[in-house]
């Protein structure tokens, strides 16, 4: 019997996997944000964004440093994947329907970007 490989929702094994695994990445960093802020340490790297307390690292004695570090590095390589994931989408997938979904989403992670440098830079 001739085996048929499985259809996914978007057509693509490939192109699902990608966007499960972005999508559990997105749940790890939603979950670490929750820890972040129950431990308090969201003001740990201070008002300088991106950097921590002026540095592109922290200190390693600092608990509340390390742990606000590693969200905003953790953001930061989400936001890179999301448009590497959405510009792969837009090239299987032109401008259909998932295309712009794809589009939409990239723009709610900006979205969510800015309001967290604006919470970093006001305090």
């Amino acid at each position: 019997m001739d085996q048929q490989p499985i259809k996914t929702w978007m057509g693509s094994t490939t192109l699902s996997k990608l966007w499960f695994w972005l999508l559990a990445f997105t749940y790890g960093i939603l979950l670490w944000g929750t820890f972040v802020r129950a431990s308090r340490s969201g003001s740990g790297c201070g008002r300088s964004w991106p950097k921590c307390e002026g540095s592109f690292f922290f200190d390693h004695q600092n608990l509340a440093q390390m742990v606000e570090y590693i969200h905003r590095a953790s953001s930061g390589l989400y936001g890179i994947f999301a448009i590497g994931l959405v510009i792969y989408t837009l090239k299987k997938k032109k401008f259909s329907h998932y295309g712009l979904l794809a589009l939409g989403f990239l723009f709610f992670v900006f979205v969510e970007a800015w309001v967290g440098r604006m919470l970093v830079v006001r305090e």
